[in-house]
């Protein structure tokens, strides 16, 4: 069993639609979408590395801005959410043909 180490919030601002849409697929395989460009992720060290790595291969450095928290124990148990709406992970998609 994988010792799960970090919880980590990331959030990002992507300007280009391909690579906006790449990264929300990539972050899908590590972590949960929590809101538009807003994701959690309870991991492990080794998938923490993989996932900053795998980031840092999609955005580009001069246009787009990532943003990572590290949340300790403590910090995670005073997490709290209001509401109960659905996040689509096809939103991207779906906006992206409407800017064709």
């Amino acid at each position: 069993m994988l010792g799960l180490d970090y919880y980590v919030v990331i959030s990002y601002d992507v300007s280009d639609n391909k690579r906006r849409i790449e990264l929300s697929k990539f972050l899908l395989n590590y972590g949960s979408r929590v809101q538009k460009s807003v994701f959690e992720f309870h991991i492990s060290r080794k998938q923490y590395k993989e996932l900053l790595d795998g980031i840092k291969k999609i955005i580009n450095h001069r246009e787009d801005r990532i943003r990572y928290w590290e949340l300790c124990k403590v910090c995670t148990s005073r997490i709290e959410s209001e509401g109960l709406g659905k996040i689509d992970d096809d939103d991207d998609e779906i906006f992206t043909l409407f800017m064709i």
